[in-house]
């Protein structure tokens, strides 16, 4: 059945291009500095993209929905609609629109190059400025946002486009 909805989802997805099915055994999220995608495919759910066409193609990916989604009306960009997933991952919509994703441990993703992965030692983060915010270190690579939690010294928080953090 999961396999069906992960094929159901690359069909959502598809544009002009045929997707291979991805292994259990590998991420089944890509992720871009201007949305994400199936892992190992061109195919890509951009920015800008409708919300539930983006929350079924995610979910089929995951093979769950999401374990919690609703409103933040304090947002400083205005109220921001957040999709959770179990695994790390949230989605961030306003006004229908697809703009905005965060990660954190456990999710697994691939990453674009110059991009740092979840987990890795901020020891390992040589030749890379880190900038001290409210939430902690802060860098930006690959085209993405990334957190160090001071007190775990390694990366917790990778996320790209519309956040709701509160700094």
């Amino acid at each position: 059945m999961k396999g069906i909805a992960a094929l159901g989802a690359l069909v959502i997805l598809a544009g002009c291009a045929t997707a291979p099915m991805v292994s259990r055994d590998t991420p089944s999220i890509e992720l871009t500095e201007t949305g994400l995608g199936p892992a190992g495919s061109p195919l890509q759910i951009d920015f800008g993209r409708a919300q539930q066409g983006v929350l079924d193609a995610v979910t089929a990916l995951q093979g769950e929905g999401p374990r919690d989604a609703g409103v933040n009306g304090e947002c400083g960009a205005g109220p921001v609609f957040a999709a959770n997933w179990d695994n790390g991952l949230t989605l961030n919509f306003q006004n229908d629109r697809f703009l905005g994703w965060v990660v954190q441990a456990p999710f697994k993703a691939g990453y674009p190059e110059g991009a740092t992965p979840l987990g890795t030692a901020e020891a390992d983060l040589a030749g890379i400025s880190l900038e001290d915010t409210t939430l902690g270190k802060e860098f930006f690579g690959g085209g993405m946002w990334h957190l160090v939690e001071e007190d775990r010294a390694q990366v917790t928080t990778v996320w790209s486009g519309l956040t709701c953090f509160f700094r």
